[in-house]
C-alpha cells in the first residue's frame, strides 16, 4: 500500500491517465467537469512529482482524456462536451509528432 501523497496541485487528479513512453512517464489532464484545457505532464519522481510539459489545447472542453503511445507517438483520446446532431458527446483525438510536442491532428 502506497502511503505517500501524490502531488495534488495538478488539474487531472480526478482521472489520472498515465503512459510509459521512450523511458519517461507522461500524464494528461484535466478531466474535471468545471475546467477547460488539456495539458501534458512528465513524471520526475514516480508517483509523487510531475512537471508541466505543454498545453495541448488551452480551450479544450473535454472529459476523461486517455493517453497512450503507438508507433513512436503519443495520442490522447477524449470526450468532447460539444454535442452532435443526435445530442451525443463527440470523440476527440490529439497526437504528437514528437514525444514532447503538443499538436492536434
Amino acid at each position: 500500500l502506497w502511503k505517500k501523497p501524490v502531488q495534488t496541485d495538478l488539474k487531472w487528479v480526478n482521472y489520472p491517465s498515465v503512459v510509459y513512453f521512450q523511458e519517461k512517464i507522461y500524464a494528461c489532464g484535466p478531466s474535471s467537469s468545471n475546467m477547460k484545457g488539456l495539458s501534458l505532464y512528465e513524471c520526475t519522481a514516480f508517483p509523487t512529482a510531475w512537471k508541466f510539459v505543454c498545453e495541448v489545447d488551452s480551450k479544450a472542453d473535454v472529459m476523461h482524456p486517455t493517453i497512450f503511445a503507438h508507433n513512436d507517438r503519443l495520442y490522447i483520446f477524449n470526450t468532447r462536451r460539444c454535442f452532435n446532431a443526435k445530442g451525443q458527446h463527440r470523440l476527440g483525438l490529439y497526437s504528437s509528432e514528437k514525444k514532447t510536442s503538443c499538436s492536434r491532428s
